[in-house]
Formats: C-alpha cells, structure tokens, sequence
C-alpha cells in the first residue's frame, strides 16, 4: 500500500513538474534581458513581453513590442447597454446570458485599478482592441485626462463636458467642448473647394446657431439664428469703391426721360437688381448700400438742376 501512494505521489510532483516547465517555457520566454552595449535583432533576447502571443504548445511566435497583449478569443458582455462601452455582468451571473448580449469579436483588454477602484471587471479603467477599434474608458465616476507637459485635454464626468484649458464647470454658458487658452481658441481650415469650414445644425429654425460674447458674459453682441436671421449691434462693412464718382466732373447723368422709358421696360431702376434676381442670389449688404447711396447722389443731382430750371422760370415772372 506504501508503494502504490508513493508511485501516486511521484506521479503528482512529476505532472506538476512539467506543468511548471510549460509555463515557465510560456512566460519567461520574452523576458530574458541583454545588456545594454548588446545590439540584438531578436525579440527574445531584447527584454520583450508577450501575453496571448502563443495559445498552442505549438506556437512559436515572438512579442513585437517590449509589452504585447495579443487577443485570441471573443469579448462577449451580456446585459444591458448604454452608450460607449457596453457594460454587464461578464459571465459572473449565470441567468445573464439569456439577456441581451454584444459581441466585441477578437480582443485584448488591459484593465487598471487600486485599492480605491475595487478589482472587478466594471472597476478601474480599461484599455481595449476589439476587432481593429480602440478603446480606452474610466468605468470609475472620475474624469479622463491627456496631457503632455503645457498641454491638456479633460474629459470631465460630472459636468459631462470636454475641457481644453479652464476649470471645469456645469454654468450654462459653456458648452460640451470649451476651449480656454491665451492662443488663438479655434483654426479651421478646409482643403476641398466644396468642403465647409463650419457646419451647425439646430434644433429648430428659431433657435440659436451662433452666439458672440464680449466682456458682458450675459449679454451678447451678435447672434445668428438657425432660419437666418443675424441680430448685431453694429455691421461694418469694408468696399473699395464709394459712389462719390456721381459728383465727378464729367459724371454721364442719366436723363429722367431715359430712366423712365427703362423702368418701363424693366420694372427697375437702372444698376439695380431686379426682384427675381435677388430671389434667386441673394443681395451684398455692401453693394445694396453702394447702389442706393449712388440713386440718392444722382436724384440730388436731378433735384438741384430741377432746382435751377424753377428759379429761372420765376426770375422772368
């Protein structure tokens, strides 16, 4: 009877013997180090790590990174969804995988947490490749941060707001994306002729697309409404070429008779665009400005020369 419970005995330290082999032959692989005056090509022998770079006994496969997670089966999470990262018992409940599930497909998951976060699989912060998307999510209540030395973006939770420069806050007068900076807030350049360098969309045509701020945070100076209508305080408009040429000498004013027979040809003035035309293309604020001021200087004209003719008849009275 001793025999046979030590031949089981040997037996037992054999199995675990070799099962410690495999693993360490698993693991230890891509850990060997040289020293640093070595110039090696090899990744086994340049410190380099792999995790899921061989599932077969058989693999012979290197790490190509100095740590690689490399995903060789399904990321399935069953449960309900919300937007983002879907979020669910993960196998941990039984009676969960006959509730609605989602497939991530081949993926390899880094999971970081602390004695704060807790260990579950919905704690801490996760770094996932699922398929050929990246994910990178805090499943905890804090914010998400990039950051290089003079640089940072915040994804900030409780405000639910991204903040580039700033201190976070939930006030109504910022808005999902805030940019605080002493540069220049926003560049946006196009490189299609087709292409828009600013598309908003609102909610209503009655609501508001675009609104500028001066001092007065509470008071806008301009406004510009999802139908079209722009409110501001003042416009000022730059032209190169002001109608002060009507008061020129040799200035070829238009006599009345002409304008009449073309305004009964025409339904218009002369020089200026008809109704169908500013129907269809619109009309320039600076160039409508310009032609009215140039009507006005040439009815002044017609006024002072209709002036003379009456003070000529009156002095032979």
């Amino acid at each position: 009877m001793k025999r046979i419970t030590s031949k089981i005995t040997i037996m037992k330290k054999t199995h675990f013997i070799g099962a410690f082999l495999w693993c360490l032959n698993s693991f230890s692989f891509g850990q060997f180090n040289t020293p640093w005056t070595t110039t090696t090509s090899s990744a086994t022998s340049s410190g380099y790590i792999g995790i899921g770079i061989r599932p077969l006994s058989t693999s012979t496969s290197l790490p190509n990174f100095n740590f690689q997670v490399h995903g060789i089966a399904d990321y399935i999470v069953y449960g309900g969804s919300q937007s983002g990262l879907v979020q669910g018992n993960e196998f941990e409940n039984e009676s969960s995988q006959f509730e609605s599930s989602i497939n991530y497909g081949k993926t390899s998951r880094i999971g970081l947490t602390n004695s704060v976060t807790g260990l579950g699989a919905s704690d801490g912060t996760v770094l996932m490749m699922a398929q050929n998307d990246f994910f990178i999510k805090n499943q905890e209540l804090g914010n998400f941060t990039l950051s290089t030395t003079n640089f940072s973006v915040l994804l900030h939770n409780s405000s639910k707001r991204i903040w580039v420069g700033g201190s976070p806050s939930a006030a109504l007068t910022y808005g999902k994306l805030n940019l605080i900076s002493p540069d220049n807030g926003l560049y946006i350049e196009t490189i299609g002729s087709s292409k828009k360098g600013l598309i908003v969309k609102s909610f209503t045509d009655a609501s508001t697309a675009i609104e500028i701020f001066g001092s007065n945070a509470t008071l806008s100076n301009f406004r510009v409404y999802a139908s079209g209508l722009v409110r501001a305080r003042e416009v000022i408009i730059d032209l190169a070429a002001w109608p002060d040429y009507v008061f020129m000498p040799g200035y070829k004013l238009k006599p009345l008779k002409e304008i009449e027979v073309f305004i009964n040809k025409h339904g218009h003035l002369p020089g200026v665009p008809s109704a169908d035309e500013v129907a269809n293309e619109g009309v320039s604020l600076g160039e409508m400005n310009k032609i009215l001021l140039e009507k006005i200087e040439e009815l002044t004209l017609h006024l002072i020369e209709q002036q003379k003719r009456i003070e000529a008849l009156e002095s032979k009275k």
